[in-house]
């Protein structure tokens, strides 16, 4: 409300007061930090005139401000791996503003200036020309029927044995709720109002994690043991068609097995303990493409990138974790022919 109606200065006191406690929405904590940083380096700082000392000293200190509170962030427990990469990047930036260089720069373990690179290849195909089109690219799939260019990657995927899916999120999170879906309606207190509910009134909130810790770790051991197949075959059999938040049933049983299989129960593990600590801000971001190799025991995930696209921070946040994690991540960038 204060940043529509430029109120800057109500803008920043409310921030402050908001990250002075840590009871309420620690989730967009990082949010807060890198709002209140762009406020005093753009709009709370005076105006820069060319020799006016006094102002160039009050730029300074607004300067010095930014930099105090990205340190904040960093050293804060509660800000999420994407809020570091961002305020990571504006910490350096208003470094060389000040002209701090080396040792003179603040370090820490948290800070993250780069993303666990992703492998990436490139895909050639013919891309539909419709001047009078808007929204995304339509290309010439295999069939010679239009396709989108995650269609169209799909299709160059399985020439190399994949089987797949374009699934987006929608794997992970099916694969998550099916095998914590006793943990996800256990009757806590005022989570479950009533029966038709498809999620507890706290998923995706600070305190769903924190409220059922020791059954959710000992699901992951469960699950990184290998103990995994059994539970997605009779949760989905027994809850087919049932709302419940992340699920897909269009996916079918046996391509969930299969993924499954393939990622091996410590794999597994590392993607079903992001989605349990951060579902609010995991839920999205996960690669396009879903594939397996199930002769092979390979599955790879894929996010698809047609011309003049880049990925967002929540996608670059996603392949890291999964490179990071030991599971086969790429980016694939589909373009058209050179002339």
């Amino acid at each position: 409300f204060a940043a529509s109606l430029k109120r800057y200065e109500d803008e920043r006191d409310i921030l402050e007061s908001l990250l002075a406690q840590t009871a309420y929405r620690l989730g967009r904590r990082g949010d807060w930090y890198e709002r209140l940083v762009l406020l005093h380096t753009a709009h709370l700082r005076p105006k820069r005139a060319r020799g006016d000392a006094q102002a160039m000293d009050l730029v300074a200190q607004s300067l010095v401000q930014a930099r105090s509170i990205c340190i904040r962030a960093l050293v804060d427990e509660y800000v999420s791996r994407v809020s570091l990469h961002a305020i990571s990047r504006q910490l350096r930036a208003i470094e060389a503003k000040l002209g701090l260089e080396g040792d003179q720069q603040f370090s820490h373990p948290r800070l993250s200036l780069e993303w666990c690179p992703a492998p990436s290849r490139t895909v050639v195909g013919v891309r539909v020309r419709d001047a009078a089109r808007r929204g995304p690219s339509v290309w010439i799939g295999d069939d010679a029927a239009p396709c989108s260019v995650e269609q169209l990657a799909l299709w160059r995927y399985k020439h190399d044995g994949y089987d797949g899916v374009h699934s987006e999120n929608a794997i992970a999170t099916t694969l998550f709720a099916l095998l914590f879906w006793d943990i996800i309606f256990y009757p806590l207190p005022g989570v479950l109002d009533n029966e038709y509910q498809s999620q507890p009134l706290d998923m995706g909130s600070d305190s769903f994690y924190p409220s059922r810790r020791a059954q959710i770790e000992q699901r992951l051991d469960d699950i990184a043991a290998g103990n995994f197949g059994g539970a997605i075959r009779d949760v989905y059999t027994r809850e087919c068609g049932v709302a419940c938040v992340g699920v897909s049933w269009e996916l079918a049983c046996d391509q969930l097995l299969a993924v499954a299989s393939c990622l091996g129960g410590q794999r597994l593990a590392v993607i079903c303990r992001v989605l349990a600590m951060e579902y609010r801000l995991k839920r999205s971001g996960f690669p396009d493409l879903c594939l397996w190799n199930t002769k092979a025991g390979k599955v790879l995930f894929v996010e698809v990138k047609g011309p003049g696209d880049k990925l967002s921070e929540t996608q670059h946040d996603w392949l890291d974790i999964l490179v990071g994690g030991g599971i086969d991540a790429e980016v694939c960038l589909v373009r058209e022919p050179e002339t």
